[in-house]
């Protein structure tokens, strides 16, 4: 079911997201974490997936609109210069009318070149630290927990010449789409800036 560019059920567009009858998920969000992920797996034999969370200061005045999308664009541009490709997808996130919000991430990355995330954690840490002066310790980045994942760094190894190959991405558009839950979280009435994304290649 859907209603409002908000679906509730298991599937989305065919593919498997998790929804329920209680958790619903944004549909502009969900089409572009599916942008994403495709233009990954069209372009690369191997890439990870890493969902992370990016920590604003408490307290004070703080532009996080213009903070998130100037450190998504130097991220990136960092990346790139290694040279890595990526994407990037972030959505805002916050209970009810708690002034106290983050922002949930998905960082995927081409492995060919760059696998080493926890040092792609301590380079966005520190892009991070540059909108978000260290005047709070707890506006940091910090690594969505996997159950199945180690703690250091959860991510999902996408492999194009594997066996389990759809199985991979499905499972990874799952995990991600759990980013783009509605319920109780406040996104300003009209504003298309509540979640970003880097454009695919073919845009």
């Amino acid at each position: 079911m859907q209603t409002g560019g908000v679906t509730y059920g298991p599937f989305y567009k065919c593919l498997p997201v998790q929804a329920g009858p209680n958790f619903g998920l944004r549909t502009d969000a969900l089409d572009r974490i599916i942008d994403c992920l495709s233009d990954m797996m069209d372009r690369y034999r191997e890439f990870v997936v890493v969902q992370f969370d990016i920590q604003l200061p408490s307290g004070g005045n703080f532009d996080d609109w213009g903070a998130i999308g100037r450190f998504s664009d130097k991220f990136r541009a960092l990346l790139a210069h290694l040279p890595i490709e990526s994407h990037y997808v972030w959505i805002r996130q916050a209970q009810g009318n708690n002034p106290r919000h983050h922002y949930s991430s998905a960082l995927l990355v081409e492995t060919d070149y760059g696998n080493n995330l926890n040092l792609h954690l301590a380079n966005a840490n520190g892009l991070w630290e540059l909108e978000a002066p260290s005047t709070s310790p707890d506006a940091l980045i910090h690594y969505c927990s996997l159950p199945d994942a180690p703690d250091a760094a959860p991510t999902l190894i996408v492999r194009r010449d594997s066996l389990g190959f759809e199985d991979s991405c499905s499972r990874a558009l799952r995990w991600l789409s759990r980013m783009a839950h509605v319920e109780g979280r406040h996104y300003p009435s009209g504003d298309d800036y509540s979640f970003g994304y880097s454009t695919p290649a073919w845009w």
